[in-house]
């Protein structure tokens, strides 16, 4: 209604400015007696009529083009003005056209960049919080909805992570702080560290503080892990090489002479030289393991590699008088997989049942098709290769079995050195599966044995031809 009355205000004024003149012209005629009054109302009429007649388009194009200009302005996003009536005022309509495809394009533009800008923040590996000045989140990513849950806009901060110096460093940064703390989630401490940065003052989207925060706890671990490695390795490697270099010394001087004593002596050295061999091989062949991240694609037969890894522990087998019984329970498909890996998996595993079981008693090899998988694998696939090495022994304490397959870790110490273990098998089991996709699942009663369950999943391509001739295995052994 607004804009009605200040059109027809607005052409009354145009209309009363361009007609002013010729009026005057006939006002002084009429005055002066040479026009009649009839005469000059009727052509005061005329020129009224035939005014607003050609004016009105001509202001009805500038009204449109005002109005188009206005929400240009607003950031809308008008049509092209009808300027029919001023096309003869080609620079005006020419800058009108420039005007309306520089607007689109730069809104084009605009757009992209802000859609872009929120993919990147969307899919940042770091969680990120954006905050207003009463610390309320007003905005994050996926990363911080996937760790902290998908309810936490328009909370405080301190209500999703109650941490002193952090929220300290968020009421009180000036440009960038780097804060480290570390959350308690159930048992699993998880260790971050937060960069806080102030934002620019009187932002329109009323942005005060933004707060990303980078997961450290897996780099932790991995150099608690190397360091503890080191040490190990070292602790490993010093106490065969102290008793090598000590019985040396002996032999120089005080039994340099003794046959009896040089005999027994040279004895414990080749001992300890082949646990040190021994060691060396492991680690070699652990960080071999670990660093080959390629997917295996030759296709392997699990039956055979179970008859080669039963021959390869036979003679250990024979010094217990343990009998390796192999039972291929349905038909086992080949699958992709790296032979000498694999190989080594199960020989860890007949030899560690050899070792720690019970003299005169046996080994069980059981394999089969199982639909029952472990849930990390349940997720993925829906059949996989079980093989279980079975043993009658003492069994495991359930204490234990969760650090079984972490380098060095031993149940009983004394009793794995004396036994020639070097405590790396078991991790050389782990990393081979995880390469195969593979899962390894312990089971254990004490006084009665333990089951090393292997999971090798199959993927539907990779299965070729079935097996069932029941078959052994083969190398050094993962220590418990």
């Amino acid at each position: 209604m607004q804009s009605k009355k200040h059109a027809a205000l607005t052409l009354l004024k145009a209309v009363g400015l361009i007609s002013a003149a010729p009026m005057m012209v006939i006002v002084v005629y009429t005055a002066m007696g040479r026009l009649a009054l009839d005469h000059a109302i009727i052509a005061l009429l005329a020129i009224t009529s035939a005014t607003t007649f050609f004016i009105h388009p001509y202001l009805s194009n500038i009204s449109a083009l005002t109005d188009y200009v206005k929400k240009l302005a607003q950031d809308k996003k008008p049509e092209e003005p009808d300027l029919s009536f001023l096309n003869n005022l080609e620079e005006l309509s020419l800058a009108v056209e420039e005007l309306h495809k520089s607007w689109e394009n730069r809104r084009n533009q605009l757009e992209a960049a802000v859609a872009e800008n929120k993919i990147v923040i969307e899919v940042l590996p770091d969680a990120l919080f954006i905050l207003d000045k009463d610390q309320r989140i007003v905005r994050t990513n996926g990363m911080a909805r996937h760790t902290f849950g998908h309810r936490i806009l328009h909370r405080k901060l301190e209500e999703i992570l109650p941490v002193t110096d952090l929220i300290n460093a968020v009421e009180n940064v000036r440009q960038v702080r780097d804060i480290e703390f570390h959350l308690n989630e159930g048992n699993i401490k998880r260790e971050y560290v937060a960069k806080v940065t102030k934002f620019p003052a009187n932002s329109p989207s009323y942005t005060d503080t933004i707060v990303t925060l980078h997961d450290l706890t897996e780099v932790k671990q991995i150099r608690r892990m190397r360091a503890d490695f080191v040490a190990n390795a070292s602790h490993e490697m010093k106490t065969p090489l102290a008793s090598i270099i000590g019985l040396i010394e002996t032999l120089q001087t005080s039994a340099k002479d003794d046959l009896e004593a040089r005999a027994e002596f040279l004895k414990i050295m080749g001992e300890q030289a082949y646990r040190m061999k021994t060691l060396i091989e492991d680690l070699l062949s652990l960080s071999k393991i670990e660093a080959d991240t390629s997917t295996p694609e030759t296709k392997v037969d699990i039956v055979k590699i179970l008859d080669d890894a039963k021959m390869h522990c036979e003679w250990a087998a024979k010094q217990k008088n343990v009998n390796i019984v192999i039972d291929v329970k349905s038909e086992i498909p080949k699958l992709m997989g790296d032979q000498n890996q694999l190989s080594q998996v199960f020989i860890n595993l007949i030899q560690n049942a050899i070792k720690y079981g019970y003299a005169d008693s046996d080994v069980r090899v059981e394999a089969k098709i199982s639909r029952k998988l472990p849930l990390e694998l349940s997720e993925k696939y829906d059949k996989a290769i079980e093989v279980s090495v079975i043993d009658s022994s003492e069994g495991i304490a359930s204490e234990h079995i969760p650090r079984l397959t972490e380098r060095f870790y031993r149940v009983d110490a004394g009793r794995t050195k004396k036994l020639g273990g070097t405590g790396l098998g078991l991790a050389i089991v782990k990393h081979t599966l995880n390469r195969h996709n593979g899962h390894l699942q312990v089971q254990s009663t004490i006084g009665k044995g333990s089951a090393f369950n292997v999971f090798l999943p199959i993927k539907d391509e990779f299965v070729v031809e079935s097996l069932a001739t029941p078959t052994p295995i083969a190398e050094e052994a993962a220590d418990i």
